[in-house]
């Protein structure tokens, strides 16, 4: 016999005292392969609750210090003109919306604002239709938006105060007075909470107090701008109804102050209205008189980034 015929023979009778029927082959047919890296959390420290993680912004920078105005600081190494360009080199301003017991934990400051009668989370979904930001995230209690234009950051840390309202809106208001706008606010939140399936009567409420505090000589412009706006965007979310949004819309330009970045959203929202109804030629039209308009002034604003990408896409 052989030394091959021996050493078959030898495992042949080693596998049957083994019992093969215990025996458990595993071929990795893929042993040539290198082995993917996979990179998971480190959940060694837990963050509280007030303590909610930055989304990763569109430009995928690194996280950074925030000053005392809830801006994104970078390092002090010097940069070149190319550096100035790059995503790194831009601010991010935080703007942070405290409800609840957070209201009370934290400072009422530039980035930091107290709500007294709505939950951060509610408020912010309206206040990124007035301004649109980078991102948004947080809970009930904290929520923070992040823009990149220091404008667009100041006037929407202006604008929370006049959004903080309680939800419902059921007192009974004479047309055209004051309290209308705090009553069609109420009205949205309520809207906002309901979630999938809304009371139909009560987007028609919310409606014509948005309506009446749109056309309002007792209120203020911002005011009255926010209630064209934020009445285009109910009808265009909850009805479908672009072209009364465009309406609302045109009212809203009529109040916007021309010197900041109010019109800017009103082109926003009229280009997504025309986009929605499939009028593609005569949005990009809109797009395109945004970027002319807009685009040196705030280059880094969302509308302006949205808009430069969805004509070049």
């Amino acid at each position: 016999m052989t030394l091959r015929s021996l050493a078959l023979v030898s495992a042949t009778l080693l596998l049957q005292g083994a019992g093969c029927d215990n025996l458990k082959w595993n071929w990795d047919l893929e042993w040539w392969k290198q082995p993917s890296r996979i990179v998971r959390p480190d959940r060694s420290r837990q963050p509280t609750q007030a303590e909610e993680p930055n989304p990763t912004p569109v430009s995928e920078v690194e996280e950074h210090d925030l000053d005392d105005q809830g801006v994104e600081t970078t390092d002090s190494t010097p940069q070149t003109s190319t550096d100035l360009h790059s995503a790194s080199a831009r601010p991010f301003y935080h703007l942070h919306l405290l409800s609840g017991e957070e209201a009370q934990s934290k400072p009422n400051d530039g980035s930091h604002h107290r709500l007294r009668n709505i939950d951060a989370r509610s408020c912010a979904k309206l206040l990124e239709m007035l301004y649109v930001p980078l991102g948004r995230s947080g809970n009930d209690a904290q929520t923070y938006l992040i823009f990149e234009e220091r404008d667009e950051f100041d006037a929407a840390g202006k604008a929370a105060a006049m959004l903080d309202v309680q939800p419902g809106g059921k007192t009974a208001i004479a047309a055209n007075t004051g309290a209308s706008f705090e009553e069609g606010i109420g009205c949205f939140y309520q809207i906002i909470k309901q979630g999938a399936i809304v009371d139909r009567n009560l987007v028609d409420r919310c409606e014509r107090r948005l309506a009446q505090a749109a056309q309002s000589s007792q209120l203020s412009d911002q005011k009255r701008w926010a209630a064209a706006v934020l009445n285009g965007r109910l009808l265009s979310e909850y009805r479908y109804d672009y072209a009364g949004a465009r309406r609302y819309y045109d009212q809203a330009r009529l109040v916007a102050k021309r010197d900041s970045t109010e019109p800017m959203t009103i082109d926003w929202w009229l280009a997504d209205s025309l986009t929605q109804e499939g009028n593609i030629r005569e949005a990009n039209k809109v797009y395109k008189n945004l970027l002319e308009t807009y685009a040196q002034r705030w280059p880094q604003s969302q509308i302006v980034t949205r808009s430069r990408s969805i004509l070049d896409g």
